[in-house]
Order: C-alpha cells, then sequence, then structure tokens
C-alpha cells in the first residue's frame, strides 16, 4: 500500500500536478455498511444486484471492505490533478 505522500509523488512522475485531495473513506464504509444490512434484511438477492459482480460471497467481500476501511488498512481519496 502507499502513503498519500507516495501517490503524490507516483502522481508527479506521471506528469500530473496534484491541487487538492480528501480523505473519503467515511462515504464508502457507511454504503457497504447499508448493503451488509440490506443483504441481511433482503432474503434471497435480487435478480439484478451486486452479487452477480461479487459472486455468492459478495457479503464476506463486503465486511472485509469495511473492516479494512475501520482499520485504515484502505482508505478512499478524492482528488483534483491536472496533467503538467
Amino acid at each position: 500500500m502507499a502513503s498519500l505522500d507516495e501517490v503524490e509523488s507516483i502522481l508527479d512522475r506521471a506528469g500530473l500536478e496534484s491541487y487538492d485531495s480528501e480523505d473519503k473513506s467515511q462515504h464508502p464504509q457507511d454504503w457497504y455498511t447499508l448493503i451488509v444490512k440490506r443483504l441481511q434484511n433482503s432474503g434471497p438477492s435480487p435478480p439484478l444486484e451486486l452479487h452477480l459482480l461479487r459472486g455468492a460471497t459478495s457479503g464476506a467481500k463486503f465486511q472485509n471492505q469495511i473492516g479494512n476501511l475501520r482499520e485504515e488498512k484502505i482508505v478512499v481519496i478524492q482528488g483534483v490533478v491536472e496533467k503538467s
């Protein structure tokens, strides 16, 4: 995994200048938590849902994402960059 400083260095080497960045990790953590609760309460999965992409273990995968976000093993950064 890379720190924010390392990511900015990678962007710089790629010819991109970072103007702004913000940690947006809480939003996906909340979203994944909502999805897990919905999966637990909904019974059988609807025909078109994320389980089609993530397979039969989608609930466990969502739980892993939530745990990784809570433990800050992964972060979601939103930023504005421009080609230099």
